[in-house]
């Protein structure tokens, strides 16, 4: 073919129409998948009643986030329980037991530090909720054997999906302050400081002065892995990143343009802002 023609087929123009067409392409494939996707139909019940930690020598329950339903209340706030922790780490896991003992074992590290640098007037108190979200290996008897510090596993009968399965553990949790990180510690879990610090910006408090985070604000801090894009673009096929930036473009077009990296597996809520999740 000659250089003329390949410059032809390469004008602007084309390339818009090409662009446009994968867009369109995209977007397609993600309707038909939400047409033909058989979500199951979820209400405010399923996410009040009554779900019992795994292997739990007294059958205990896990608390619930949301308040149950009362008729002849007409208030609407708080929509929440109070809290009793300080964190809440919510771990979704799926057929995880290779690689979750070293999250779990860094997340703990990171939490006793925490509790034993505390101050008495503001002690630092977690759990970790694993949910197990329908593993087929040994994930779930794999973080019950951590039950001795603070680790709680709720397990799902059916597999429910990563965001199911964060919004399940999410509403039972009993901290303040409410983290989900991946099961394959994708992130340093000492990290939580800097997503910590965040959230005292945002509901408006200083750092410096130690003010500590208003949890009835509705806030989210979300970690972000775009300083590593330099070192990942080198290991990245080109098809995956063309995916990758295909569906950072969609996002940013129809849901969030003020996050980075949304889909990095390390987010910090406030109580109030998890009860939203709702």
């Amino acid at each position: 073919m000659d250089l003329d023609v390949i410059t032809e087929y390469l004008t602007l123009g084309n390339v818009g129409i090409a662009a446009f067409s994968l867009i369109s392409l995209a977007l397609s494939i993600i309707y038909a998948a939400h047409i033909w996707t058989p979500w199951s139909i979820r209400r405010r019940s399923d996410f009040i009643k009554t779900y019992y930690v795994y292997k739990s020598p007294s059958n205990e329950a896990f608390s619930n986030l949301l308040m149950s339903e009362d008729k002849n209340s007409t208030s609407l706030r708080p929509r929440y329980t109070p809290a009793e922790l300080s964190l809440t780490v919510v771990i979704p896991a799926m057929n995880e037991e290779k690689r979750l003992p070293t999250m779990l074992e860094e997340c703990l590290e990171y939490c006793k530090q925490r509790k034993a640098k505390a101050a008495k007037s503001k002690p630092f108190t977690y759990e970790v909720i694993v949910v197990d979200d329908g593993s087929t290996d040994s994930t779930a008897d794999l973080a019950a054997s951590y039950a001795k510090d603070n680790v709680k596993v709720m397990r799902l009968d059916e597999n429910i999906g990563k965001g199911g399965a964060v919004r399940m553990g999410v509403l039972h949790a009993r901290g303040e302050l409410i983290l989900f990180a991946d099961a394959d510690g994708a992130t340093k879990f000492s990290e939580y400081k800097k997503l910590e610090e965040a959230l005292i910006r945002l509901t408006g408090g200083n750092v410096a002065a130690g003010d500590d985070i208003d949890s009835t604000f509705p806030g989210v801090a979300i970690g972000s892995r775009a300083h590593l894009e330099a070192e990942s673009r080198a290991k990245r096929s080109l098809f995956r990143t063309i995916l990758m930036h295909g569906f950072h473009f969609l996002v940013w077009i129809f849901a969030v343009r003020t996050c980075r990296d949304t889909q990095c597996g390390f987010k910090l809520f406030t109580r109030a802002s998890a009860a939203k999740i709702e």
